[in-house]
């Protein structure tokens, strides 16, 4: 059994990475609705950066973020707003056949994929590579960081991009049987930080959590 979280990324997309931040604010959403806390960060350079505090590790609480989540998605795919943000956690790994077929129905344009690896003692790692359009993915991209590490490439465990709000997009998106989380709180929280703040919603980037690595470790069964 693997005790020890071991997370080792082989692309690094600088949207990911902190830099230096001016000022933090709080600022939480009324808990009765039932919506995460997040922190704003001012960058140097006129973004914002949002990230979403979500309490994953709790089964019950992530399974009912998760719930909400799917209740907005579907309400959102209702609007007919054009491409939303949105990322999903799938709730076992995708092989990257399964993953082209959904991203080709739902039209959905990957910008970041996290796989699951393993190591040569059967050791669990995250590797994330940068999203390749409506081609979801470049493997070959990811050999030299897998080869220097000693890495095995398993399977997709959690994806984010844009879709249709529509419902051949993310209406069939949010039903998917295999989609544990599809998380749209970039779209409302991007356009409220923003009003807040007196920015552009281009200069919003929030940051989402991720479950796909509880979801991992608490399934039974090995690859």
């Amino acid at each position: 059994m693997i005790t020890k979280r071991r997370v080792s990324v082989v692309v690094l997309l600088a949207i990911l990475v902190s830099i230096a931040v001016l000022s933090v604010a709080q600022a939480s959403n009324p808990p009765s609705l039932g919506q995460p806390t997040y922190i704003v960060e001012q960058r140097p350079n006129g973004y914002l950066r949002v990230r979403v505090q979500v309490n994953l590790a709790d089964h019950a609480a992530r399974d009912r973020y998760a719930a909400q989540q799917r209740v907005e998605a579907l309400r959102l795919a209702r609007t007919g707003t054009g491409s939303v943000p949105v990322q999903i956690t799938f709730i076992r790994p995708l092989s990257i056949e399964e993953l082209h077929l959904l991203a080709q129905r739902t039209r959905m344009v990957a910008e970041l994929v996290l796989f699951e690896a393993r190591d040569a003692d059967q050791g669990l790692h995250t590797v994330a590579a940068r999203g390749n359009g409506a081609n979801v993915v470049d493997l070959d991209s990811l050999g030299s960081g897998l080869n220097a590490r000693s890495l095995r490439l398993i399977e997709a465990t959690a994806m984010r991009g844009t879709v249709p709000a529509s419902a051949s997009g993310l209406g069939q998106l949010a039903t998917d049987a295999r989609v544990y989380l599809p998380d749209v709180t970039t779209h409302q929280l991007a356009i409220e930080v923003a009003a807040r703040y007196g920015v552009s919603v281009d200069k919003v980037q929030v940051s989402l959590p991720t479950p796909h690595w509880y979801l991992r470790t608490e399934r039974k069964e090995e690859p």
